[in-house]
C-alpha cells in the first residue's frame, strides 16, 4: 500500500490540539480520482477528538493532486438558480418560451426539487434573505459560481475566490467577482461583508483555525459566518464507512463532528448561533456507488425513492453535512 510520497513514518500531530496519541478511524482509502494510486488514512485524536488524514500530503504532492482534477465539472448543481444576470427564464425552464404563469409553476416545482437535493442553498438563500437588505456577500471558495447565482438576487455585492483559475474565469463571464486565491493564506481585501459564505472548503484546509481567524476580520459588525461541512459522525459516514463519499481523500484534510468544527471555531474567535445538520439522497448516491464500485448514477427516480429516508435523516439530526451561523466574538 502507497501512502504520500510513502511517509509512513511521520510521527502523528493534531491538527487542533498538538497531541500524538491517536487512533486509526479508515485504513487505506482509495482516492475518488482515478488518477492517483496512493492509499489514504484517517486517524482520530485521542485526545480531542478530531479526525484528519495522516500522513499528510506535502504542499507539492497536493498540488500535484490538485491539477488530476482543475478543470473538472463541479457538481450538476452548478446550473441551480441563476440571477438576472444569467439566462432568462424561459432558457432555464427546458429551453421552453413559456407565459409568465406557466413559469412559475415550473420555478415552483423546480425550487421544491432544489430544496430536497441541495437543502444547503436553501438555507444559505433564507439565513442571508434574514439579514440586510441587499446584503455584501463574499463566496469563499466559490467554483464556478453555483451558490452566487442562487443568492445574487438578495444581494448588493457577491464576490467569490477559488483556488482554480478555471472556475474562477467561469464567474467572471455569468457577471461576478471573483478571484484566484489561496485558500490556505486567505486574508480578506479591504472590503467587509455582511456574510462570507464558505461551503464544502474548510475540509480542504490545512490549518482551518488561521484561515477562519484570518478571515473574522472581513465580516462587518453582527456580520455573520456561514459554513458547511461533511459531518463524520452522521449516519452515512458509519453506514458506508470507508466507502463513505465524505471521506474524499487527498482532497479533505480534516473531518468535523459537531464537537470538533465548534471547538475550531470558538478557537478562531466565533461564536456560534446555529449548527445543524443536513442531509442530501446524493450523499447516499455516491457512498452507495462508491460501496458498489460502479459509476455515479444521477437517475432522478433513483434520487427521489431516497427523499424520505433522507427526511428523517434530516429530522433526528444525523444528517451528513453540518451547516454553521456564526459571528465574531470581538464585533468585527
Amino acid at each position: 500500500m502507497h501512502t504520500p510520497g510513502n511517509r509512513t513514518d511521520v510521527a502523528f500531530s493534531c491538527v487542533l490540539c498538538g497531541s500524538s496519541r491517536n487512533e486509526i478511524v479508515v485504513k487505506g482509502i482509495k482516492s475518488h480520482c482515478g488518477r492517483i494510486e496512493e492509499r489514504f488514512d484517517f486517524r482520530r485524536c485521542l485526545d480531542c477528538a478530531f479526525v484528519s488524514l495522516w500522513p499528510r500530503p506535502s504542499e507539492s504532492e497536493l498540488q500535484r493532486y490538485y491539477r488530476f482534477i482543475q478543470g473538472e465539472s463541479e457538481n450538476s448543481l452548478d446550473s441551480v438558480g441563476t440571477s438576472s444576470r444569467g439566462s432568462s427564464p424561459e432558457n432555464r425552464c427546458s429551453g421552453v418560451s413559456s407565459p409568465s404563469h406557466i413559469w412559475k409553476y415550473c420555478r415552483g416545482l423546480k425550487s421544491i426539487w432544489n430544496w430536497f437535493t441541495q437543502p444547503s442553498f436553501h438555507a444559505i438563500r433564507q439565513y442571508i434573505a434574514a439579514g440586510p437588505p441587499k446584503s455584501h456577500v463574499l463566496d469563499v471558495g466559490c467554483g464556478r459560481g453555483a451558490l452566487m447565482a442562487y443568492i445574487a438576487d438578495l444581494a448588493s455585492c457577491v464576490e467569490g475566490f477559488d483556488f482554480d483559475a478555471a472556475a474562477v474565469m467561469q464567474c467572471r463571464r455569468r457577471g461576478y467577482k471573483a478571484q484566484v486565491a489561496d485558500l490556505n493564506t486567505l486574508t480578506p481585501t479591504e472590503k467587509r461583508f455582511d456574510f462570507i459564505v464558505m461551503r464544502h472548503v474548510l475540509e480542504h484546509i490545512a490549518d482551518p483555525v488561521a484561515v477562519l481567524s484570518n478571515l473574522r476580520v472581513g465580516l462587518r459588525p453582527n456580520g455573520r459566518l456561514i459554513l458547511e461541512v461533511p459531518n463524520v459522525n452522521g449516519f452515512t459516514s458509519k453506514l458506508f464507512k470507508s466507502n463513505w463519499n465524505g471521506w474524499d481523500p487527498p482532497f479533505h484534510l480534516n473531518q468535523f463532528s459537531k464537537e470538533t468544527l465548534t471547538r475550531v471555531l470558538l478557537d478562531a474567535g466565533y461564536c456560534i448561533s446555529t449548527i445543524t445538520t443536513l442531509a442530501t439522497v446524493d450523499e447516499f448516491r455516491r457512498s452507495f456507488n462508491l460501496y458498489l464500485g460502479g459509476a455515479d448514477n444521477k437517475h432522478s427516480l433513483i434520487r427521489m425513492s431516497l427523499v424520505p429516508f433522507y427526511l428523517a435523516l434530516q429530522a433526528c439530526g444525523a444528517g451528513g453535512a453540518l451547516l454553521v451561523q456564526a459571528t465574531a466574538r470581538d464585533g468585527h
